[in-house]
């Protein structure tokens, strides 16, 4: 990739890359957290623990990651793109296509780890 003339965060107006680089080791956690709830409803069935579970991963990956990946897009692949480097642009090609699919997946997941959230866990086989 070219060299961006100017630091990349004041080009993104952003003070630091450290709120997005924050947002991406929450993800990784989160998905853990999403194994761990699904390894807890297989061993223990749909608790009070698994429903805290379920509100915190739905919480997550409904909200947080979503504003998460508008500021990217709204901010950062501008600023990115601004080098005129075709293999940036191809990495930001990439990582907006990563975003379409994680929207898609959750629109699939969401509906139910909601209903384990909100107790309606008879949407899960075998809970």
């Amino acid at each position: 990739m070219k060299a961006v003339s100017q630091p990349l965060d004041a080009a993104a107006g952003l003070d630091s890359f450290e709120p997005l680089e924050n947002c991406h080791r929450e993800t990784l956690r989160m998905l853990g957290e999403m194994a761990m709830l699904v390894a807890r409803i297989e061993q223990v069935g749909v608790d009070p623990r698994a429903r805290e579970m379920a509100r915190t991963v739905s919480r997550y990956f409904g909200e947080e990651l979503r504003r998460h990946h508008a500021d990217e897009e709204a901010h950062v692949f501008p600023a990115l793109a601004a080098c005129g480097d075709p293999e940036t642009e191809q990495a930001i090609a990439r990582l907006k296509q990563d975003h379409a699919w994680l929207r898609a997946d959750w629109r699939v997941l969401s509906p139910l780890v909601q209903a384990l959230a909100q107790e309606h866990h008879s949407v899960i086989r075998g809970a």
